[in-house]
């Protein structure tokens, strides 16, 4: 099968054993693993009429196109061409104009139209100075795109383009030794900022500098000037950030050493008011999403001997447990739940391997 072919995919429906709650599995070739991406990333049109997916069922990782209320499936790229097997292509990201599909590609980044399949290069580079790497980032207002780079030193930085295409352009080099850059987020308050990740952190550490306890930095696009952002008061660390529709900063706050109670928390722009939305007690909150009206947050719960989907009203503060996804967790790429919601906030996807492969599966709200 190749780019464009329609594929046998069975979409199954069934009742979640705890919960009662209808739930569809989307994906059904169990001899492979099909993946949700990853939860700050999209995977839904914004018409609600598909979804994408990543699938290793040809032998390297290919992006799918699913028409979610028939599972008719379409093969959307064909990386036997450029001999790439890069789990980077799981964590694609679907444009905020809910139309376009965005992808890495050999050194350069792709789009493709879910509706019509049209494909088109945004960027390339041939610079050994500046290869492209990593998932697609998007600028808040989605006229950027912003990658991860490494020169040939082996440094990394941020580069990045118009989204409607051209040549990709540094913006920033990481020059502390041993250090390297991850979780790369467009800012959703005005303006163009970045926020990322420099790894290993040194959270936990109550001797060393705020520098090196930040969680995540925050990059003046236009300037290329970057400063810490999120850095946690002792006793507790940050994971798994992401920006809500309101200009917010969202992430799990987990005390230290044991990890509960956790939070869902979050800050303004500025790194100030930090604010705590939900707390579990015992509960290992993991990886969250927020809906688009910023009233609802899903979660799952790292937890490898079973774990739930919650969803946490942020008005009133209560929390019901949407179904069990029940992955193992013990791969971060395919082992994790990393839930979230579709534009309307009608619909929660996430990926679980409970059956051996990791399959897809999408829960809806209105029931």
């Amino acid at each position: 099968m190749a780019k464009g072919d329609v594929l046998q995919n069975n979409r199954t429906v069934f009742t979640d054993e705890k919960t009662g709650r209808e739930v569809w599995q989307m994906t059904s070739w169990p001899e492979c693993h099909c993946l949700a991406t990853y939860m700050y990333l999209k995977a839904f049109t914004k018409d609600g009429k598909y979804l994408a997916f990543a699938s290793d069922r040809t032998g390297v990782y290919e992006l799918y196109r699913l028409t979610i209320e028939t599972g008719e499936t379409r093969q959307l790229t064909d990386r036997s061409k450029i001999g790439e097997d890069d789990k980077t292509i799981t964590r694609y990201n679907v444009h905020p104009n809910g139309r376009e599909v965005v992808f890495r590609e050999g050194n350069g980044y792709s789009a493709i139209d879910l509706q019509s399949l049209e494909e088109r290069q945004i960027a390339h580079s041939d610079d050994p100075n500046l290869k492209p790497t990593g998932s697609p980032t998007l600028s808040g207002d989605g006229t950027m795109l912003i990658c991860r780079f490494v020169d040939a030193n082996e440094r990394q930085g941020f580069a990045h383009v118009p989204y409607e295409g051209g040549k990709l352009e540094k913006i920033y080099r990481l020059d502390i030794p041993n250090r390297n850059l991850s979780h790369t987020l467009g800012a959703t308050a005005p303006g163009y900022a970045l926020s990322f990740v420099i790894l290993p952190d040194f959270q936990n550490d109550p001797n060393e500098s705020r520098e090196n306890r930040a969680r995540a930095w925050k990059l003046d696009i236009n300037t290329g000037k970057a400063e810490p952002f999120l850095v946690m008061p002792h006793g507790h660390r940050a994971t798994h950030e992401y920006w809500g529709p309101d200009g917010r900063l969202y992430f799990h706050k987990k005390s230290t050493p044991n990890w509960t109670p956790t939070s869902i928390s979050s800050i303004d722009i500025n790194g100030e008011d930090f604010q705590d939305h939900f707390v579990s007690q015992d509960r290992k909150l993991g990886h969250s999403n927020i809906s688009q009206d910023g009233k609802r947050i899903v979660s799952d719960v790292q937890d490898p001997t079973g774990n739930e989907l919650y969803e946490i009203n942020l008005e009133t503060g209560k929390s019901e447990i949407l179904c069990w996804p029940n992955s193992t967790l013990v791969d971060g790429v395919v082992g994790h739940v990393h839930p979230a919601y579709d534009f309307s906030g009608n619909h929660i996807i996430y990926t679980s391997d409970k059956s051996g492969k990791a399959a897809v599966f999408v829960v809806p709200l209105k029931q």
